[in-house]
């Protein structure tokens, strides 16, 4: 039987919670209280349990395990909120880059420094692996609860989105450079490697309408 979400939270094309993630194995579900005990507090955690099946997975074993929206300012509680990734569009195409150490395609993203938003480092990670720079300021879209690793670590990282106004070169790559290589990519194309299985479901959250 479905249980109620704690939060909305989206899969492919916008799916609720019940019908992608249900039963004792959502992460997001809520067990029913009894009348008398007040309902227990909004606060998803990706390592509450691990669904039977996550919303996307990679390589190297991280899981994808809940998506929820929320408030930019208001952080998820339950696992630190180290990352941001940003989906940045421009004619039907997202800008990825190749992880070196990873070796693989994923979205720009970044660790956050001590005293900075995820808003910044969305916006300065995006600027310093691709060169690109949004064409208007990004737009929140979620928090991204993940397993990371043999040990299924709990992270959150939060989701970014919006427009290039133009195409700016890429940077030149040097030999000992955390990223490989970058491009833009329609999601659809073969890629020269592996591409995270987790970052292509986070684009695809972000698509615009007129690039399906």
């Amino acid at each position: 039987m479905s249980r109620p979400c704690r939060w909305p939270f989206i899969g492919w094309g916008g799916t609720a919670c019940t019908a992608l993630c249900a039963g004792a194995d959502c992460p997001m579900a809520v067990s029913p209280s009894p009348s008398s005990s007040p309902p227990p507090s909004p606060s998803p955690s990706p390592s509450s349990s691990v669904p039977a099946v996550p919303l996307a997975v990679d390589e190297h074993g991280n899981r994808l395990v809940s998506f929820t929206f929320g408030v930019e300012h208001v952080l998820p509680d339950g696992a630190p909120m180290p990352m941001a990734l940003t989906a940045l569009w421009h004619g039907g195409e997202v800008v990825v880059v190749r992880d070196r150490e990873r070796d693989q395609w994923e979205l720009p993203g970044a660790q956050l420094e001590p005293g900075e938003s995820p808003r910044q480092a969305a916006v300065r990670e995006l600027a310093e692996e691709t060169g690109q720079v949004p064409g208007r300021p990004l737009r929140f879209v979620g928090w991204a609860g993940f397993l990371l690793g043999p040990g299924r670590r709990a992270e959150y990282g939060a989701l970014f989105t919006g427009p290039a106004a133009w195409r700016r070169a890429f940077p030149a790559v040097r030999s000992y450079d955390e990223i490989a290589a970058a491009r833009w990519w329609d999601l659809t194309a073969p890629l020269p490697g592996r591409v995270s299985g987790i970052d292509r479901y986070l684009a695809l959250l972000t698509r615009p309408e007129n690039a399906a």
